[in-house]
């Protein structure tokens, strides 16, 4: 990728609802270029979305789950839990576990269930994590 396409998706990173004009302005790119670029990047860009503070919207709560599943049950299990409303993220990772799933909640009763979901299919491993406060997010690309 060009070092203006960089400086293009960095822009957007920021605000991605800021006009064209603005973003133009801001990295000395021709309005007509930058629509361009942005039509080229419809499989780069997956979706326009904003960051909350789920705490300031009841949802004080976010737990970090890493656990391990065999084979024969891991897609039944990721399919479980990304129809939970709970359920943020959800990642395939390498080491002594092989799922990691961010999940946010109202209060620890909703945790509880959730916990006992997972519990359902008989992980070997696993692990919680309670965030006690978010140091950095979401901004890889953003200076």
């Amino acid at each position: 990728m060009k070092e203006k396409e960089m400086e293009l998706i960095k822009e957007l990173r920021k605000n991605s609802r800021a006009q064209l004009t603005e973003i133009s302005k801001n990295i000395d790119m021709p309005i007509t270029t930058v629509f361009g670029k942005l039509r080229r990047f419809d499989d780069i860009i997956l979706r326009n979305a904003t960051l909350y503070d789920y705490s300031k919207i009841s949802y004080p709560l976010t737990i970090l789950y890493a656990f391990r599943i065999n084979d024969s049950k891991r897609e039944k299990t990721i399919k479980t839990i990304s129809e939970s409303p709970n359920a943020n993220n959800i990642f395939r990772i390498s080491g002594a576990y092989n799922i990691l799933v961010e999940a946010i909640f109202k209060n620890l009763n909703e945790a509880y269930k959730f916990s006992e979901n997972i519990n359902s299919f008989q992980p070997s491993k696993k692990i919680e994590y309670q965030v006690i406060s978010e140091i950095k997010k979401e901004e890889f690309f953003s200076a």
